[in-house]
């Protein structure tokens, strides 16, 4: 399979050698994200429409005659009863209103969230066991009931290619740690009853989103390579009449950084795409043939077929 960034989203990270639609899930993510945009922009009409409607009530109530409508009070002190009610009830539907609009403004923010988690972390889902080698011959074990791949941290696959063993170590420690994390989360999960459950996936994904905060790129690109996960995107297929066609990229080129962020999944990508303003130029690092070079693309879907790939770690 195969995926592309283009005006879709992206798929799930998938192990290195195989390529994923980027039109798949993701996508279905973005297409809800605008739907509840619209729902959200539809409530919030809503209220100023219920404002206006109290308002007028409001008015009609004090300025009207008696018997001028078959609901409105004979006396004062009715009309103004009958005002108090009509605002009680407005009050009471804008404030389900706003309750409805922040739960819809926490799941859009959940929903771009999971655009690059979906990235970042394999998810969590019922699955077989499974066991496969990875290129560099390392075993990666898949945990029975989650769908979650393990993969061991390497040592010697970084000492091998000249880091520094302090720089390793520190690398290793950092793994462990985010393993302890999560093994913290999923034991609290299976006590609370939420495992395997949307609370579950986010939480792991919290974690992927701190680990990656907490490491520089080139960190990050190295901690990649030592667990055996892709830490590359790389074109497989360059769209005729695109901006990336226009722009020069190739087939086989690596995109390492777009505009000022080194990216090394789909979603990362995606993001960086949509952060500036729509057709203004942007450089876009690359490796072809083993030589950095920039070339320079429109921001926004671009048309190019994307796989990610694993390369050896890149200095600065």
């Amino acid at each position: 399979m195969r995926g592309y960034f283009g005006s879709g989203g992206f798929g799930n990270e998938p192990t290195p050698g195989s390529a994923v639609p980027c039109g798949g899930s993701s996508s279905d993510l973005v297409a809800s994200d605008m739907a509840m945009r619209n729902v959200r922009n539809g409530l919030l009409v809503g209220v100023i429409l219920v404002g206006v409607a109290a308002l007028a009530v409001g008015i009609l109530s004090l300025r009207a005659e008696p018997g001028a409508s078959p609901w409105v009070a004979a006396d004062d002190a009715n009309a103004l009863d009958q005002l108090e009610s009509e605002l009680a009830r407005e009050v009471r539907q804008r404030k389900a209103l706003s309750e409805r609009v922040a739960e819809l403004d926490e799941e859009l923010s959940r929903l771009r969230v999971m655009i690059v988690d979906s990235e970042v972390s394999p998810g969590v889902g019922a699955r077989e066991n499974s066991l496969s080698v990875d290129d560099a011959g390392r075993e990666k074990q898949s945990e029975a009931g989650t769908g979650v791949e393990v993969f061991r941290f390497d040592d010697e696959v970084l000492l091998s290619r000249g880091i520094r063993p302090e720089e390793v170590e520190r690398l290793h420690d950092r793994w462990v740690l985010h393993e302890l994390d999560t093994a913290v989360v999923s034991d609290k999960a299976l006590r609370e009853g939420w495992f395997l459950q949307k609370r579950h996936s986010a939480e792991l994904s919290r974690l992927d989103r701190q680990l990656r905060e907490d490491l520089e790129d080139e960190e990050y690109d190295r901690y990649l390579y030592a667990l055996g996960k892709p830490n590359r995107l790389t074109a497989v297929e360059v769209f005729k009449g695109s901006s990336a066609s226009e722009a020069g990229l190739r087939r086989g080129d690596i995109i390492l950084r777009y505009g000022e962020k080194r990216v090394f999944r789909r979603g990362e990508l995606l993001v960086a795409a949509a952060a500036g303003q729509l057709g203004e130029s942007v450089a876009i690092e690359i490796l072809r043939n083993g030589h950095r070079e920039t070339i320079y693309v429109e921001r926004g879907p671009f048309g190019v077929m994307l796989e990610p790939s694993r390369g050896e770690p890149l200095g600065d």
